[in-house]
């Protein structure tokens, strides 16, 4: 009797309980005539935008000078005096040594004492051809006098012009006894004493001109075509710790690459503001190309699809975006120029486009 009661209370229970999974069931799992329901997904969108974008190249380079003479001597002497020595400014016409003059300041006196002889030895003569040319049309000398008369005059007006020649020699070594700087610059290397005897050719002083200063560029062979004259450059060094900056253009280009590393060589003269100093190495920046308008969006708004890269443009006055295939250009940091595709002003997604498929619908939100 108490068993028949406990299995009909467990029956009784077992039913109830199907009932209750069944209803939950039908609560879960609505029938096919209920709507599916819509996906919305939450993004940011951003306009495209106008901006001008540059493609640039970044490279080493040094700076260096245009002018760096070593001075000579030009005559044999005795260095009798030194004005200055490395690390010395020195202005264009400045002494920098001075020869011992005395030998040249003798054949300079020489030279004058000869001129002044043959000069009277040239009138006397000029007065005897006269008086010899007046008998000789008396007849009373001969041709042969005459001749002789004519040919001594012209010896010493050939011994004059060797005179006068000597004497523009005398001036010219006497003035090379002062060792003048050719430019405005820095002495960097003193390679004579007083004392020292000096001869033709010797070098004496090595300057550094401070005036035409430039910076040398290589460039890799890769980039070496698309290298031409007056290209915006900006010259980078760090300097007492900042990044000190200064622009140029390129001005000269080497028609070869070199040999060893097949580097293009190029040069852009600029404004030594900082006083950069010559041999100084430094980075440098060449714009390329530079898009001027381009149309831009981030580069975070691009998804890669099957069909390409495409954009998902915001149709307007719609919560629905549409896959727009679109072809890029030029790109700097985070943005993107969009070459066609899309047009100024567009509307695209940026958070969210990689979960969005052609059609979708959305919701803006703010960033």
């Amino acid at each position: 009797m108490k068993k028949s009661l406990f299995i009909k209370l467990l029956l009784g229970q077992l039913l109830t309980l199907s009932v209750v999974q069944f209803s939950y069931a039908q609560a879960d799992n609505p029938s096919e005539s209920e709507e599916t329901r819509v996906q919305i997904t939450p993004v940011t969108v951003v306009k495209a935008v106008s901006k001008t974008l540059q493609a640039t190249t970044s490279v080493r380079g040094q700076i260096e000078t245009a002018t760096k003479p070593n001075i000579a001597a030009k005559v044999d002497a005795e260095v009798s005096d030194i004005y200055l020595t490395e690390g010395d400014s020195v202005k264009q016409g400045q002494i920098l040594a001075a020869l011992d003059d005395e030998a040249f300041i003798i054949d300079k006196e020489v030279a004058n004492a000869d001129i002044t002889y043959l000069t009277v030895l040239i009138e006397n003569e000029q007065r005897l051809l006269k008086r010899n040319q007046d008998l000789f049309n008396k007849k009373m000398i001969s041709q042969a006098i005459l001749d002789d008369s004519e040919t001594l005059l012209k010896q010493s007006n050939a011994q004059l012009l060797s005179a006068k020649a000597k004497l523009r020699k005398a001036i010219y070594k006497l003035s090379h006894t002062k060792i003048i700087s050719p430019i405005n610059g820095i002495v960097q290397t003193r390679l004579v004493s007083k004392g020292d005897y000096v001869k033709t050719g010797d070098n004496l002083y090595f300057i550094i001109s401070t005036d035409d200063i430039y910076a040398r560029l290589y460039f890799p062979e890769t980039v070496a075509e698309h290298i031409m004259l007056n290209m915006p450059t900006t010259l980078m060094r760090q300097q007492n710790g900042q990044m000190n900056k200064v622009n140029g253009s390129i001005e000269r280009i080497r028609p070869m690459l070199a040999k060893g590393n097949r580097a293009l060589h190029a040069l852009v003269k600029f404004p030594n503001t900082h006083q950069w100093k010559i041999g100084t190495s430094i980075q440098a920046q060449v714009v390329l190309t530079q898009h001027e308008n381009a149309i831009t969006v981030p580069k975070q708004a691009l998804v890669r699809r099957p069909k390409g890269l495409v954009v998902y443009k915001v149709i307007a006055n719609s919560n629905k975006a549409v896959e727009q295939i679109v072809t890029t250009g030029l790109t700097k940091n985070d943005t993107i120029e969009i070459l066609s595709g899309l047009a100024l002003n567009d509307v695209v997604v940026l958070d969210g486009a990689a979960w969005l498929t052609d059609g979708a619908i959305i919701d803006i939100v703010e960033p």
